[in-house]
């Protein structure tokens, strides 16, 4: 036998495609190792080490961050992890191969190759004469399919997988078109310089600015305005092809300016002032735009635009970064926290996929706006950061503070490219220009200066660039037909979710599990039921996690955590609710006692300071959750038992739902209702749940549908979902807010693509009573679903961020099979 190929009822590596399939497999090793402890692995594999000075490769950690896929493992990881698990030596070359190819698509996948440059001279060696910019032709229609192409190359190595074992007529048309599109396609693009390309200073020092610094640059979309914005309360607007003035600067701030930043349509300027306001104005007029963005409670230093223009993210001096709607003026999703200093600047990357943050202890934070959670390492080095920009490819990430200098990151790896000595006293602000030949900086000298790289592509190479590149378009839509079938499975097969096959898979508490929920990074889960208890489980393994949490006297309804992890809430039927800290399964304080009725959810608010909780009493009670102190009188509204509670992502909103077949917005702070209550459902509503941008509020019912609704204004969004046979118990967003989950007495869970409002795949089967709890991992990967059959079910999720790349491929074959008929 090959030693690729897998007996019969084996794990065959090659069927590993991305980094999540290769953690599965990883995982599905361990489960029939015996599901080994973390800490044993790694006892076993310090005893196997004959070189004592070398770092361990197997520890705790990197076992965790593989078999979760949080991160693709070493390559020395693979063949030792692989012995402690007693898998056969002959097959590990195959694991190798499945390694090095998940590792090159990974590479590929974070950070596409530029084009090849024909000349790599400095700029000390290239005239000025002879700069070139790229061929116009080359950058029309052509350069649009490029990310397409790349992800579509992405999709077919994955297609060559999921088509393998499906004989038939398409068979060798799918071959043909996967050999298409893994031929290597080399077109011009608008290339952002290297740093060794060279940097030099683009004319004079714009002036103009009295009376204190310039502390925020912005290029606008067109790059034919430059916007400044200084302590002596103006924002002037240039020229950058002259360096002179465009237009009156706009005046009429109370305070110094300190952030600027443009729309991507051009046509908002949106500024900070030292009031803690946020404003918008008309470039074209220097006129307002609507009202103030309010709510800050400290200063706010940074502001910038999402590149699709839905959010504006502030970077505020309580050390958060927070994100808004800027149609609606109201606050959008959850607050970013981690900065241990006032955040001084933000930046989106242009495909919107990364959050940059700064702050004045010198860190910059990545984070992923979808889900609020961290993406990436810190960045570190510099004394103080006031200023971040991503290049227009989003190859560069540049930072700029305290030190004088502009650092330049790689923000795929962290790592940094180099840096530059501005001549500033003190760099405030830095940015590109939108064909990334151009870097702005600004400084307490209050000056701006340009600097431009004199390294660019030859026109003659651009031109025969582009001619091979229409060939390969052209090979392409010959493909296009036979491609879209091939996507279109993809994406089916994509949308299904998958269960998990871990040892104690379904995990049995040993009575009826009507709660369930993940710890803020996904490492405990925590499941309460009819047992009176409270277990905490490890999902990677599906071992629990110390002794059960006693404490309670009847059935436990209702967890939640901390957003910090540090708190675990439970209600109960007692009609008390008790804290806990995870770590050591102690209490935390007296319970809390207040309630007339069972204690039915239990819900933290996005800073942590609150603990709200719903009862069959009909009311909500909040609470601090340091002290254990109410905070305030029982809000009250409901005529019926309120089974479900929730916080918006900003904080400012709390969701009710009741036996009274009604939902009611509250505010926090004052008690009070908020508009109408929200009706439609015809029995009992038993669930409801923001999305994690807060646009959307779904709530289910004992009617068997979901309904989606907009929290603004109170009005239900599209139909009601429909397909659950019984009573809907339980709703859950995904972290992206692509989907939710719904858990249903007819004994299924269904997935619902929020884009069409369909079922995603078909209904989730494997539980033999009624679900009661859904609740999704914090990266969105896994699906702990638990029931009236006393089993937690974990189900690993459909990658939806790959889906929407899909998606867009299917988008852009579309528009190439129209090209090749209208030829």
């Amino acid at each position: 036998m090959h030693p690729n190929t897998a007996p019969a009822g084996e794990l065959d590596p090659n069927q590993a495609s991305t980094v999540e399939d290769f953690a599965l497999l990883l995982k599905r090793v361990h489960v029939r190792a015996g599901s080994t402890s973390y800490r044993e692995l790694a006892k076993r594999a310090a005893a196997l080490t004959t070189n004592g000075n070398s770092d361990p490769v197997i520890t705790r950690n990197s076992i965790y961050e593989a078999l979760a896929g949080k991160k693709l493992p070493k390559k020395q990881f693979i063949r030792p992890f692989l012995t402690l698990c007693e898998v056969s030596a002959d097959r590990h070359p195959a694991w190798i191969a499945a390694w090095e190819r998940i590792a090159e698509h990974h590479h590929l996948a974070r950070k596409p190759p530029r084009p090849a440059r024909q000349d790599e001279r400095t700029s000390a060696q290239m005239p000025s004469e002879q700069v070139a910019q790229p061929d116009p032709v080359a950058a029309t229609g052509q350069l649009a399919v490029i990310p397409q192409l790349r992800t579509l190359r992405k999709a077919a190595r994955q297609t060559e997988l999921a088509s393998a074992a499906k004989p038939g007529p398409n068979r060798q048309a799918q071959t043909d078109a996967v050999a298409v599109i893994n031929q290597p396609v080399v077109v011009p693009q608008p290339r952002t310089p290297h740093l060794h390309d060279g940097w030099a200073a683009a004319g004079a020092p714009l002036t103009g600015h009295t009376g204190g610094e310039v502390r925020s640059l912005a290029f606008s979309p067109d790059g034919r305005l430059l916007a400044s914005a200084g302590s002596d309360k103006t924002v002037r607007l240039w020229d950058p092809a002259t360096g002179q003035l465009a237009g009156t600067p706009i005046t009429d701030h109370p305070g110094g300016v300190r952030s600027v930043a443009f729309s991507p349509d051009g046509r908002l300027l949106a500024t900070i002032c030292s009031n803690a306001r946020v404003r918008l104005w008309d470039p074209a007029t220097g006129q307002p735009a609507g009202e103030p963005l309010t709510g800050h409670t400290r200063g706010v230093y940074a502001v910038a635009f999402s590149p699709d223009g839905r959010f504006i993210a502030t970077g505020n001096g309580d050390q958060i970064v927070q994100l808004w709607d800027p149609a609606t003026g109201r606050p959008a999703g959850k607050l970013l926290t981690g900065h241990t200093a006032g955040v001084y600047a933000v930046a989106f990357s242009p495909d919107g996929r990364l959050l940059a943050g700064a702050d004045s202890d010198g860190t910059v934070w990545l984070w992923d706006p979808a889900t609020g959670q961290p993406a990436g390492k810190l960045l570190t080095g510099h004394t103080g950061v006031y200023a971040v920009a991503f290049s227009p490819d989003g190859h560069l990430l540049a930072t700029a503070g305290l030190d004088e200098t502009v650092w330049l990151w790689d923000p795929a790896t962290g790592q940094p490219a180099g840096k530059l000595l501005t001549g500033h006293i003190i760099v405030n602000a830095v940015a590109f220009s939108p064909d990334g030949h151009l870097l702005a900086t600004a400084g307490l000298d209050k000056t701006v200066r340009l600097w431009s790289s004199h390294s660019c592509p030859g026109l003659t190479q651009a031109r025969r660039q582009s001619t091979e590149a229409r060939a390969e378009v052209a090979k392409l839509r010959n493909s296009a037909a036979e491609l879209l079938t091939i996507v279109d499975d993809l994406l089916k097969q994509r949308r299904q979710a998958a269960r998990l096959p871990l040892p104690e898979t379904p995990l049995r508490p040993g009575d009826r599990i009507v709660a369930v929920a993940f710890s803020p990074y996904g490492r405990l889960l925590a499941t309460a039921g009819a047992d009176k208890m409270v277990r905490l489980w490890d999902p990677g393994t599906g071992q629990t996690v110390g002794e059960p949490l006693t404490g309670h006297i009847r059935m436990v309804r209702a967890v939640a955590f901390s957003p910090s992890g540090r708190l675990l809430a439970t209600g109960s039927d007692d009609r008390t609710v008790r804290l806990w800290d995870p770590g050591t399964g102690q209490t935390v304080g007296e319970p809390l006692t207040g309630h007339t009725g069972e204690v039915l959810a239990v819900a933290f608010s996005p800073d942590g300071h609150r603990l709200a909780t719903a009862s069959a009493d009909e009311t909500v009670q909040l609470w601090n959750p340091t002290t254990g102190q109410l905070l305030g009188r029982p809000f009250r509204g409901h005529t019926g038992v309120v089974w479900s509670v929730a916080f918006s992502p900003s904080g400012r909103l709390l969701a009710t739902a009741s036996d009274d077949r009604t939902v009611r917005l509250w505010d926090p702070d004052t008690g009070q209702p908020l508009g109408e209550p929200l009706t439609g459902h015809e029995l009992p509503v038993l669930s409801v749940t923001f999305s994690p941008d807060g646009r959307l509020l779904a709530t289910s019912s004992a009617d068997r549908t979901v309904r989606l609704w907009n929290p603004d204004t109170g009005q239900p969004l599209g139909e009601p979902l429909t397909g659950h046979a019984n009573t809907v118990l339980a709703v859950a967003f995904s972290p992206d807010g692509r989907f939710i989950a719904t858990g249903s007495g007819d004994q299924t869970v269904r997935l619902w693509d929020l884009a069409t409002g369909q079922p995603a795949g078909e209904p989730l089967t494997g539980h033999t009573d009624w679900v009661r709890a859904v609740a999704f991992s914090p990266e969105g990967h896994m699906l702990a679903t638990g029931g009236d059959d006393a089993t937690v079910l974990l189900w690993a999720t459909p990658p939806s961020a790959l889906s929407a790349d899909l998606l867009k491929v299917r988008e852009a074959l579309n528009e190439m099979t129209k090209g090749s008929h209208k030829r």
